[in-house]
């Protein structure tokens, strides 16, 4: 199994309301507990803390604000998005559980 992270930075145009999007990286790692993924711009690492059968558990952690970090369980086949709380543009993360 494999976890892929696309990781894409958003804007909003205060004046005209507008959103853009950008693929900032995209990593693509084999599921195996205690991998430690950085991405490259926006602060985030993505740590692997358990590998079953059809589901990997991911804990996102925000070196900055260790009160925001999450956990999230992936199922095979599916995807998770990570949007941390931002009001004007920031980055984030989709985070597939492959084959």
């Amino acid at each position: 199994m494999k976890l892929r992270i696309i990781e894409e930075c958003f804007g909003i145009n205060r004046r005209t309301g507008e959103r853009s999007t950008g693929k900032t990286d995209e990593k693509s790692v084999d599921a195996i507990v205690e991998t430690v993924i950085e991405m490259s711009a926006g602060r985030r690492k993505f740590h692997i803390e358990a590998v079953s059968e059809n589901r990997i558990t991911v804990t996102v952690v925000y070196d900055n604000n260790p009160a925001a970090n999450k956990t999230y369980e992936i199922v095979r086949g599916d995807s998770v998005l990570y949007k941390p709380m931002s009001r004007d543009g920031g980055y984030k993360y989709t985070l597939y559980c492959e084959d």
